[in-house]
């Protein structure tokens, strides 16, 4: 065989090798592969998921951690107690999301870090949307500086903003026509 056969031969048996034993430590270890891209989700249950080549390692906000091949659906477990929490704090985004969306306008999602700089550990929850007609933030925290910091940049951005404090959530809400009631709204998401 001639040498320069070889030496290509024997460079990619390295490389099919370090990528099937990083595959194999993932999944027999629950770890998340070396060779990686890290997608980080602020807000909703995963808290970033690692892609490997084969394998994809999440890690929820709950602390629990997963690796699946790749092609896998997976979902974060709701934990039982949770569940009336879940379905009241999805009532909450439904209601606030109407404020704010229209035929032309839907809701892209935004950072908290964007609109105000925190500690990112004594975030609880955080989850924010925003479209050309309004803006709505629910935070779970129990940091009083950062409730003020986004209550300043209401303050500030958003003249006529409401707010509602519902099940240790803060959420506030603005949109252009402010024509709605927040507190009366979500006393619909307790009814069952």
């Amino acid at each position: 065989m001639k040498k320069g056969l070889k030496i290509t031969l024997i460079i990619l048996g390295v490389l099919i090798g370090i990528i099937a034993l990083d595959t194999l430590q993932a999944k027999i270890f629950d770890n998340s592969p070396l060779l990686k891209i890290r997608e980080v989700y602020h807000g909703g249950d995963i808290y970033y998921i690692d892609k490997g080549l084969f394998v994809n390692h999440y890690r929820c906000n709950d602390d629990e951690k997963v690796t699946t091949w790749k092609g896998t659906k997976f979902a974060c477990s709701i934990k039982e107690d949770d569940t009336n929490n879940n379905a009241l704090l999805n009532c909450f985004k439904s209601k606030v999301e109407a404020y704010i969306t229209s035929e032309k306008n839907v809701p892209k999602e935004e950072k908290l870090e964007n609109l105000i700089a925190y500690e990112k550990n004594n975030v609880e929850y955080s989850y924010v949307r925003k479209s050309e007609i309004g803006i709505y933030v629910i935070l779970k925290t129990t940091d009083d500086k950062i409730i003020q910091e986004l209550n300043n940049y209401f303050e500030k951005e958003y003249e006529g903003y409401q707010t509602a404090i519902n099940n240790d959530y803060k959420i506030y809400v603005y949109n252009n026509l402010n024509d709605f009631d927040l507190e009366n709204d979500f006393a619909t998401c307790y009814k069952d």
